[in-house]
């Protein structure tokens, strides 16, 4: 489970940065894949726009609700 928060307060819409022509959570979805280390991998968000990203490359994606305190809550939030 990789938490991805599109409204970060530092840098919004971080993880939708292209880098060398892929946005960044794709990219490390990607390298979570990659990896061979897991089974499943997914983005857990609260974005439309990751959402799609994610999916609309084949990947995992699941929503959850916008406010959470951590990534880790986010995730909590997926596993039940």
């Amino acid at each position: 489970m990789i938490p991805a928060r599109y409204a970060a307060s530092r840098f919004p819409a971080k993880l939708m940065q292209d880098l060398s022509g892929k946005p960044v959570i794709l990219r490390t979805y990607e390298a979570a894949i990659g990896t061979k280390l897991f089974d499943e991998v997914y983005v857990v968000t609260d974005s439309d726009v990751i959402f799609d990203a994610i999916t609309n490359a084949g990947g995992q994606a699941l929503m959850s609700q916008k406010e959470h305190d951590c990534g880790s809550d986010r995730i909590a939030e997926a596993v039940t």
